[in-house]
């Protein structure tokens, strides 16, 4: 799924690479979509009239055509902006991150907001939660990246990133019993705008990876010239890929070593 600024949402068929079916929302002004676990529901993060909105699909539905209507609706509160977002356990709710620092919980049972607390001093700019539900990593134009409690958001651990952290992703491998790490990886820099003022070796656009017990900062990477807003590691975590937005997406493969004691 692809999410844009010209119609809504784009499924294609990750094989074949055709495009499946297109979805439109108002405004058209899409952010982010992302499937709910288990792949039966789709979410759309979108904006319209400077208003801001996740509208929630049946992917059966959505698949086989016709009318595409939404089976619900959240809208941001008046003085907040919407910027990401995430399923909850057993997609019984949306946690999302707002455009002033704040963490709201939405309760998809009884349709209301049921917590919030404010995490960053600044616009949350990534949203991450693993796959089993126990951590939940935020990034924001603060320079921090915070590891919180997905229930109360309670902050675990920060890592001073530096300048705005656009992503921040936590390795599979913290509960592998071959090769566990507790790692994540964080990414970001200022804005592109901002670069030709600065100068690009002062634009942050290095990724660190932290050790996420001891908050030590293990290796940084360097290679793009733009503000890096995605990482996402590999299934197996032995690789992890970045995007920036000077148009590249860089393949990055650990190497032998990093599966040693040295890189715990």
């Amino acid at each position: 799924m692809a999410s844009a600024t010209t119609v809504g949402f784009y499924i294609y068929d990750v094989q074949t690479g055709k495009k499946l079916t297109e979805v439109s929302v108002p405004g058209l002004n899409s952010k982010q979509v992302l499937l709910s676990y288990g792949d039966k529901h789709i979410m759309c993060l979108y904006e319209n009239e400077k208003q801001s909105y996740i509208r929630l699909f049946d992917t059966a539905k959505v698949l086989a055509g016709g009318k595409q209507e939404c089976f619900c609706e959240i809208g941001a509160p008046i003085d907040l902006v919407f910027t990401k977002a995430v399923w909850g356990p057993k997609n019984a709710s949306i946690i999302i991150g707002t455009n002033i620092g704040k963490l709201m919980t939405y309760d998809l049972e009884h349709n209301q907001f049921t917590y919030e607390l404010a995490v960053h001093k600044g616009e949350i700019l990534s949203l991450n939660m693993t796959y089993d539900y126990t951590m939940l990593m935020t990034g924001s134009r603060d320079g921090y990246a915070k590891l919180v409690h997905p229930e109360t958001f309670k902050t675990i651990r920060e890592f001073h990133y530096g300048k705005p952290c656009r992503s921040a992703t936590i390795s599979p491998l913290f509960d592998s019993q071959k090769h566990q790490k507790f790692h994540v990886i964080c990414a970001g820099g200022q804005d592109a705008k901002d670069v030709t003022t600065t100068g690009a070796d002062s634009g942050g656009f290095e990724m660190k990876m932290y050790n996420i017990v001891f908050g030590d900062k293990l290796v940084e990477l360097s290679g793009h010239f733009g503000p890096v807003h995605s990482t996402s590691f590999s299934p197996d975590g032995h690789a992890f890929a970045s995007g920036a937005e000077e148009g590249y997406v860089h393949y990055h493969r650990f190497p032998p070593e990093y599966f040693t004691k040295k890189l715990e």
